[in-house]
């Protein structure tokens, strides 16, 4: 479900839950629950989960709901920031994070929104999201999951990475990659 030092990404139709799955993975290995759909885990994990879509009201929401069904004592091993409204480049606060925090896994919720770029379908475009996330990964010695959008359309074509957005260079960074649509 989310091998460790992987560059991990949750890729997704909209409206398929990915944000809620990412949340809950996350506060399962910072309270260090037996398992999480299926995968062990062996001990709690300190986790930063940076939210760039949803907001911060929306974000401890989630948080609240998922926690009040746990015996939440994850407390000292989960940090969440949250960033919306006009987006910019989200890394200097990222680095800051993590610099102080120096969680074992780093959740992005979503990639799109990490930088003021969003024309994901060119190569030399994601490239500078693609070495941010080599970076953190090289100097923090931390997992990424990061969660992600598919294209619109393309739903014959099932469940692809093919379909997930961004340049194939995005694709070829990925080394572990869980997809997701949602079901009528």
């Amino acid at each position: 479900i989310l091998p460790k030092s992987f560059n991990c990404m949750l890729a997704g139709t909209t409206g398929a839950k990915k944000s809620l799955y990412a949340m809950q993975l996350g506060l399962c290995l910072a309270n260090g629950e037996q398992g999480f759909c299926g995968g062990k885990i062996s001990q709690p994990y300190k986790v930063l989960y940076v939210d760039t879509e949803a907001g911060q009201n929306e974000v401890t929401r989630r948080y609240k709901k998922i926690t009040s069904h746990m015996d939440w004592k994850g407390q000292s091993n989960w940090v969440m920031m949250s960033k919306k409204g006009r987006m910019t480049d989200i890394w200097e606060d990222v680095h800051r994070a993590l610099n102080r925090y120096t969680p074992d896994l780093l959740i992005i919720d979503c990639l799109y929104n990490t930088s003021a770029e969003k024309e994901f379908s060119k190569s030399h475009k994601i490239s500078s999201v693609i070495e941010q996330l080599t970076e953190i990964k090289t100097r923090q010695n931390v997992t990424i999951y990061c969660v992600h959008h598919m294209n619109k359309g393309g739903h014959e074509i099932g469940l692809h990475k093919d379909r997930m957005s961004g340049a194939s260079a995005l694709q070829n960074w990925v080394e572990h990659l869980i997809l997701m649509t949602d079901t009528n």
